[in-house]
C-alpha cells in the first residue's frame, strides 16, 4: 500500500477482505499515510501516538488571518532529518547497523506495538538536521516507526517514512527489499 488516502478501507468488509488477505499467508506493506489508515482501523495491530497537546478552548481559538500562515508553522515539518534506532538483529533491518536516518515529512508517530515487532523507534527526540515546527519536535519521541506483526499465516509491514521517496535514500532501497523479501 503506497502512500496515500483509502477511502475503500472505511468499508468493514474491505478491511476483512485485506486481513483474510493477509492470514491466509500474504504480506501487506504499508507505507507512510498507508500506516495511518491502517491505523485508524484498529485491526492491524499499530496505533497512532496521541498528542500530547492540550485542546485549546475559549480564546485561544481566536486567530487573525494576517498570522494565519505563522499560527501554521508550529505544527508542520516539510522536511528533517531524524535517527531511527533499528533492532538490526530482526530481517526488516538486516544489513544495518543499529541506526538508520530517515526522512520525516509528516509527524506521524505510532506507539511501540504489545504484538509485533518494533524494529525502527525513536526512543527520544533524535532530531538531526531540518526545519520542524516545534510542536511536531514535542510528539516525534517515544514510538514506533518501522514494525512488523504477525496475522495468520501471513505479516504486515509498517514503515512510517517512504524509504523510497524520490530515491532521496540511497539505503532505504535495502529497508524496502528487506520488506518484500524477509521471511514470515
Amino acid at each position: 500500500m503506497p502512500d496515500g488516502g483509502y477511502k475503500s478501507l472505511n468499508d468493514k468488509a474491505n478491511i476483512e477482505k485485506l486481513k483474510d488477505f493477509v492470514k491466509s499467508g500474504g504480506r501487506l506493506i504499508a507505507i507512510q499515510d498507508a500506516v495511518n489508515t491502517l491505523a485508524q482501523t484498529n485491526d492491524f495491530g499499530i496505533k497512532n501516538k496521541a498528542d500530547e497537546t492540550p485542546n485549546d478552548s475559549g480564546y485561544a481559538l481566536l486567530h487573525k488571518y494576517e498570522n494565519r500562515e505563522r499560527d501554521f508553522l508550529p505544527s508542520n515539518i516539510p522536511g528533517a532529518i531524524y535517527k531511527v534506532e533499528l533492532d538490526n538483529t530482526h530481517p526488516l533491518a538486516y544489513g544495518y547497523d543499529k541506526t538508520y536516518y530517515t526522512l520525516k515529512l509528516d509527524a506521524n508517530i505510532y506507539e511501540f506495538m504489545k504484538d509485533g515487532w518494533n524494529v525502527g523507534v525513536f526512543k527520544e527526540s533524535n532530531y538531526v538536521a531540518g526545519f520542524r515546527g516545534f510542536k511536531v519536535g514535542n510528539k516525534l519521541k517515544d514510538g514506533t516507526l518501522f514494525g512488523t506483526t504477525e496475522m495468520g499465516n501471513g505479516s504486515v509491514v509498517f514503515l512510517a517514512d517512504n524509504p523510497l521517496f524520490r530515491l532521496f535514500w540511497e539505503n532505504g532501497k535495502q529497508l524496502f527489499c528487506n520488506a518484500v523479501f524477509m521471511p514470515n
